[in-house]
């Protein structure tokens, strides 16, 4: 879940008008600077109370003022703009606001970005160039991860980093030298039961009727 913060900038008790939205985009900053996710501007035309009459000149104030923090507006008048130049504008904004990226690691893992130390379980902020990154986060106890993250100018990219519990060598070494401790056991025991051998019986006999000892005939072969 994210959590945005908004303001009105109205003047409702005559101040001057600088004062008003320069106490509203502190508050936005603040906002910022305590972690919400996202803060956004509003537009009305023409109100007497000054309600956000310019979100194209607060976002970039708010842009040149903050690192890491998502800005947008809450709402634009449509019919007031010609829908080529408000995206054009909106563009030119987006391309100044630069790339940010949000990386979520687990708790107490340290975060590097191309080879820079950036923050510790969670971290977010701009990235002053397109492209690749190096991307490597590492926790005692644990493999180290280390992946090239690509942003763009105009993207935002979230990264949520799985790390994997490190294997100790002392339990493999402990498990092969069991398997070997009870295959020569498997071994020495057959040795030494195994029975002696035995020369197999002989004869000349075939399928048929034979007389053995007494006067009575033995059956041996397939019976019919």
């Amino acid at each position: 879940m994210r959590i945005g913060y908004t303001h009105d900038f109205k003047n409702s008790y005559g101040r001057p008008w600088k004062q008003v939205w320069e106490d509203a985009l502190f508050l936005m900053c603040e906002a910022a600077r305590l972690g919400f996710d996202y803060i956004l501007v509003q537009e009305h035309f023409f109100t007497a109370d000054g309600y956000s009459p310019a979100p194209a000149v607060f976002m970039t104030a708010l842009i040149e003022r903050t690192k890491d923090v998502r800005i947008g507006t809450n709402s634009y008048v449509l019919p007031l703009h010609h829908p080529a130049a408000l995206a054009q504008e909106i563009a030119v904004l987006d391309h100044l606001s630069e790339g940010r990226l949000e990386v979520t690691a687990p708790e107490g893992a340290s975060i590097s970005l191309d080879g820079r130390s950036v923050g510790v379980g969670t971290w977010n902020g701009i990235v002053s160039t397109t492209g690749g990154h190096q991307l490597v986060v590492r926790k005692r106890g644990f493999q180290t991860y280390a992946v090239e993250v690509f942003v763009a100018d105009d993207q935002v990219r979230d990264v949520n980093v799985p790390l994997n519990h490190e294997v100790s060598t002392s339990w493999v070494a402990w498990g092969v030298g069991s398997l070997l401790v009870v295959t020569g056991g498997i071994v020495a025991g057959y040795f030494a039961f195994k029975p002696a051998d035995v020369s197999p019986y002989t004869g000349t006999l075939t399928p048929g009727i034979t007389t053995a000892g007494a006067n009575f005939p033995v059956k041996y072969g397939l019976h019919r």
